[in-house]
């Protein structure tokens, strides 16, 4: 959908891990954890997308919460802390956008 920023090019996890990267600080072994992160999630989504079926959104919705919770599991609770914060404000910023 045009100017739904939530349908961007993956979503507002990925677009709050990019805002809060810099200030992350990530080890190269994270960064290359988060990456295998968001492409075995694009995988399980394309193959929902596939699939298709009544269930598809329940699907899609407990893959999403997976993939978070697999991010957090290679954070450090700092970054766990930071990367909160980025995901509040680009919540806060959506929800007070017109609709």
């Amino acid at each position: 959908m045009p100017g739904n920023e939530r349908q961007q090019k993956g979503g507002r996890l990925k677009q709050a891990l990019k805002a809060a990267r810099p200030a992350l600080n990530l080890s190269a072994e994270q960064d290359e954890k988060i990456k295998a992160i968001f492409k075995n999630f694009r995988e399980k989504k394309r193959l929902l997308n596939e699939k298709g079926g009544v269930a598809m959104n329940d699907q899609l919705h407990a893959a999403k919460k997976e993939r978070k919770q697999q991010l957090m599991g290679v954070l450090n609770d700092n970054q766990k802390m930071i990367l909160k914060d980025h995901l509040r404000e680009l919540k806060n910023g959506a929800d007070q956008r017109p609709i």
